[in-house]
């Protein structure tokens, strides 16, 4: 049990007073001189008016002076025109990107047809100069199948025409 609780009923309590009307002198060797004690000063706290910082009419009035809709929309404005520009801006590096592609595959291609002009041009020459070497083979054997068989030319020429007119359709159906 603690001593608060004990009772004291064999002891007696006596209670000093101290009086305060005595002359009391401060020893601080600051304090003699006579400037020194300090005066009441005013305090800050005199001239304190209580302001309600939530009252409607002072929110109303401080939007108005500082036209804070206003510079808000304007702001809004120029972040919409911001972003605008931006994705303009992706917009047209990527569309520039994808035709700088296509005139690749179009120079790519390009290439591919001039060469291929270029074979078949070639080919063709080739077949030029096999159709024209047949045809003094041809005129060699029907001139000497002519003068064996004792034919005119002309007439074994016309045969062999004909003989290879109906050839043809015959392997065309």
């Amino acid at each position: 049990m603690s001593q608060l609780h004990r009772n004291l009923s064999g002891a007696e309590i006596k209670v000093s007073s101290v009086s305060t009307s005595e002359k009391y002198k401060p020893q601080h060797p600051m304090l003699g001189l006579p400037n020194a004690i300090p005066t009441s000063s005013q305090d800050h706290l005199d001239d304190f008016t209580e302001v309600n910082p939530f009252e409607r009419e002072e929110m109303e009035d401080a939007e108005i002076s500082l036209g804070i809709g206003k510079a808000l929309n304007r702001a809004k404005g120029k972040l919409k025109g911001k972003l605008a520009k931006r994705a303009a801006k992706k917009a047209a590096k990527k569309s520039a990107a994808q035709a700088e592609k296509l005139a690749e595959k179009v120079n790519k291609l390009a290439s591919g047809l001039n060469k291929l002009n270029k074979a078949v041009k070639k080919a063709s020459q080739k077949l030029e100069i096999k159709k024209s070497q047949l045809r003094e083979k041809v005129n060699q054997l029907i001139s000497a199948s002519a003068t064996k068989h004792k034919i005119e030319e002309d007439t074994l020429r016309s045969d062999m025409e004909k003989f290879l007119n109906t050839l043809g359709q015959e392997l065309l159906n």
